[in-house]
């Protein structure tokens, strides 16, 4: 259980951030998250984890700041409507 919820922390930080963990690919921790090796399961858990923690310290992309046109503070609820897709959404 604990890697998958690294590992999909592990995804998310890769497509906002691009970066990667080093020593293992996020294809490889996916093949063995559906292998049968608990030390190796475990192993590549720590992997992500530290991978995870590591860029805490790093500045967070300007995408995802209040500079961007792409930003919604959790008190704008009128502009997140007015830029939902409910097109997408109502098709569920």
């Amino acid at each position: 259980m604990i890697e998958i919820q690294q590992l999909l922390a592990a995804y998310l930080n890769y497509g906002a951030f691009g970066s990667t963990p080093s020593g293992l690919t996020l294809t490889q921790a996916g093949n063995d998250f559906c292998g049968t090796n608990a030390a190796t399961i475990l192993s590549d858990g720590n992997t992500l984890n530290n991978f995870n923690q590591g860029g805490d310290n790093l500045a967070f992309p300007a995408v995802y700041t209040n500079s961007s046109p792409y930003f919604i503070n959790v008190s704008q609820p009128q502009l997140a409507k007015s830029i939902a897709n409910y097109v997408f959404w109502n098709a569920w």
